[in-house]
C-alpha cells in the first residue's frame, strides 16, 4: 500500500494545478457578476461572498470538466 503513495501523488499534482487554475479563472469571472455587486452591497463578507455565492457558480465548469478527466486516468 505505501509504495503507491509516490506515483499517485506525482501523477496527480499536474491534474491538482490544473483543476486549480480552471477554478480560479472561473471564480474570478463569477466576481465580476451582478449579484455578487448585490451581495457586496448587502453588507457580506468577501469570504461569504466568494463561497456562498460565487463558488457555487463556478463549480459547474469544475464539474463538467471533472467529468472528462477522471474517466482518462
Amino acid at each position: 500500500m505505501g509504495q503507491f503513495f509516490i506515483p499517485v501523488f506525482t501523477l496527480s499534482t499536474a491534474l491538482l494545478a490544473y483543476i486549480t487554475r480552471q477554478i480560479r479563472g472561473s471564480v474570478a469571472n463569477e466576481r465580476k457578476a451582478g449579484y455578487v455587486f448585490q451581495a457586496r452591497a448587502k453588507g457580506l463578507s468577501e469570504s461569504e461572498i466568494i463561497w456562498s455565492h460565487a463558488f457555487k457558480n463556478a463549480s459547474f465548469p469544475l464539474i463538467t470538466m471533472l467529468g472528462t478527466i477522471l474517466p482518462a486516468s
